[in-house]
């Protein structure tokens, strides 16, 4: 297992020092996830006004954006541990009137949130996790969505061996954008089956989570096809607390 794997601290600066570069060199406002767009459509019956939502992950604030926009929610969180991005997202947001919305530099893990949102919205952001921290990230998702709230996840199940080392350390050598492809086409550098991501659904039914939406397709992440899989699960209005924490 590569040396930054095993020091989840250096793997959170060194991706934060990657989105900075990322943000920096792209147009502010990104364009809107689909997954959101759909995923909003499909749940939006089920949001009771005056709701809170999070963006996990939020980059420059787009999604959050989106969100606030809907008119469902009172009040849009987002985090990231980019701080170029989330000073992007506040100046992107001082348009938006009607909805709250606050933005934090952090770790999602570690972070001071409430425990009450309706939405978390987590968009290409559970791949990039230590492994070691993606068991307490899925559980802090749980604990700070009310019952009766929704996760919407999008993540990648599976990558090449050493994917975010090696995305890390090219980003580093250039100077202006990603090539076309990351990784040459060798047996080496084929997709791999990612353990956690594979299971993560199985988390949520075990603690008593339905399961409204499952779909895998295919698609890209900094350019190299993967399989990606894009959940929408709902946290019963009574539950066994145990179960939670178990």
């Amino acid at each position: 297992m590569p040396n930054a794997f095993k020091d989840g601290k250096n793997v959170e600066e060194r991706l934060a020092r990657y989105f900075d570069n990322e943000y920096l060199r792209q147009v502010p406002k990104r364009k809107v996830s689909d997954f959101l767009v759909r995923g909003l459509a499909r749940i939006k019956d089920s949001m009771t006004a005056g709701c809170a939502a999070l963006d996990v992950g939020c980059g420059c604030g787009s999604d959050a954006i989106f969100m606030a926009r809907t008119g469902i929610f009172s009040s849009v969180e987002g985090v990231d541990l980019s701080r170029v991005g989330i000073d992007s997202a506040k100046k992107n947001a001082e348009s938006v009137s009607g909805c709250d919305m606050n933005f934090k530099v952090g770790n999602f893990i570690n972070a001071d949130l409430r425990a009450d949102y309706s939405l978390i919205f987590v968009n290409n952001v559970i791949e990039y996790i230590p492994a070691s921290d993606k068991k307490a990230f899925v559980e802090k998702m749980m604990a700070s969505t009310k019952p009766g709230g929704i996760n919407m996840i999008s993540f990648a199940t599976s990558l090449p061996n050493n994917f975010v080392d090696e995305l890390l350390d090219y980003r580093q050598m250039i100077a202006d954008k990603l090539p076309l492809r990351l990784f040459p086409n060798s047996d080496k550098r084929k997709a791999t089956p990612l353990q956690f991501e594979q299971e993560l659904l199985e988390m949520y039914r075990n603690s008593g989570w339905s399961v409204i939406m499952s779909e895998r397709h295919e698609g890209e992440r900094n350019f190299v096809s993967v399989q990606l899989e894009t959940i929408i699960v709902q946290r019963p209005l009574t539950e066994n607390l145990k179960a939670l924490r178990g």
